[in-house]
């Protein structure tokens, strides 16, 4: 979920070059919601640590019981103040829309690790004695319906992951994460088009010096199915990266400036290392809202915009955006994330095919009993 991040290029292209024949060499990748999850660029070149607060927590470190459920409504548009659908997507070819989705990260702090390592070793939990563990959960759904030789399908894209993470102060490092997902996409021709559906499953592994993929990726269209299997063992660092499914947690709790530019590490299941994430604040100010805080409307706040993007200079993919709360000392709306916008790209000409939409609808607080 993350997955935050960002542009998935796992699909084999070979399949489709013999699907459809080319006027022109023009190929529209469609990316709906798996952008928000899946990473591409470089590799990070720095071995320091990555440094958050407990900003999710109004800065004071969450107890064991505490839970946070946010709960997002998900809109496709093709044109906003961000991104545009390109004049050059021919909707005769293959046309397609979305119908409102839904995406839900709950987040809880548990008192320790659960059963499930038990079965599932990491030398992580040798430094984990004495300390919470956090859990997250996010799943996004999302309805479409395209329309292609005559014949209007209607399916649902989804995404569901779960990820253990260390505390704030072992830099929320992840420990254990799985994921599923079923992607939807098109593929465009000048007078042609092919529809792809992409499902993976996969969960990844942790140690301090080396983290394990394992699963499978499998696709189909016009009859085929070739399945990919996902088994690797990569080099990295402890403490200099977070898992996909943290992205937007990360987010939230980055110590961000106005002034400067900051750079994390993200690990996506198709890729060689991790990747770097360049986020920069491109403004603040007021803006309307519409979302529920343990029941009570919350109409508007001081948002801060924040872009970023794989760095990278070649890098393939559109800068992303998300709005989070300003940080304001004893605000209880502290680092919420309000908003965020992600284009839909054909991937060779990088064309927009116009943009998902998240808007926080409800935001639901437990705070422990002592």
């Amino acid at each position: 979920m993350f997955y935050i991040f960002f542009k998935l290029c796992y699909y084999n292209y070979s399949y489709f070059k013999k699907e459809i024949k080319m006027k022109r060499k023009f190929l529209v990748f469609l990316l709906a919601f798996i952008t928000i999850f899946t990473f591409s660029g470089c590799s990070c070149e720095s071995e320091s640590y990555i440094s958050f607060g407990n900003d999710f927590a109004g800065g004071k470190t969450a107890d064991p019981g505490y839970s946070e459920t946010l709960t997002y409504k998900v809109t496709y548009q093709d044109k906003n103040d961000y991104y545009e659908k390109s004049s050059k997507i021919n909707d005769n070819v293959l046309s397609f829309s979305y119908e409102e989705g839904l995406f839900v990260q709950t987040l809880k702090v548990l008192p320790s690790l659960p059963e499930l390592f038990e079965e599932k070793s990491s030398d992580i939990t040798e430094k984990l004695s004495g300390k919470t563990i956090l859990c997250l959960n996010s799943e996004l759904t999302l309805p479409l319906s395209y329309t292609l030789n005559g014949e209007t399908v209607t399916t649902t894209d989804q995404i569901k992951s779960t990820v253990y993470f260390c505390p704030q102060d072992l830099s929320f490092a992840p420990i254990y994460s799985k994921t599923s997902s079923i992607n939807t996409s098109f593929l465009f021709g000048e007078d042609s088009a092919v529809v792809n559906t992409m499902e993976t499953e996969y969960e990844i592994l942790y140690n301090l010096e080396t983290y394990a993929i394992s699963g499978n990726s499998k696709q189909s269209y016009n009859g085929n199915v070739p399945e990919t299997p996902l088994d690797k063992t990569v080099e990295y660092t402890f403490r200099t990266a977070i898992d996909n499914a943290q992205i937007f947690f990360g987010f939230r709790n980055l110590p961000l400036s106005s002034e400067r530019q900051t750079v994390i590490g993200a690990v996506a299941f198709n890729h060689q290392a991790p990747k770097s994430i360049l986020i920069s604040n491109k403004s603040t100010d007021t803006q309307k809202t519409n979302f529920t805080y343990n029941g009570e409307p919350v109409e508007s706040l001081t948002l801060s915009t924040y872009e970023y993007h794989i760095n990278e200079a070649n890098s393939a993919g559109m800068s992303q955006y998300y709005f989070l709360q300003e940080k304001v000392e004893n605000s209880r709306y502290n680092s919420l994330m309000v908003r965020y916008v992600s284009p839909i790209i054909e991937f060779n000409g990088l064309n927009c095919l116009g943009s998902l939409v998240y808007e926080l609808t409800k935001v639901e607080i437990l705070e422990p009993t002592l």
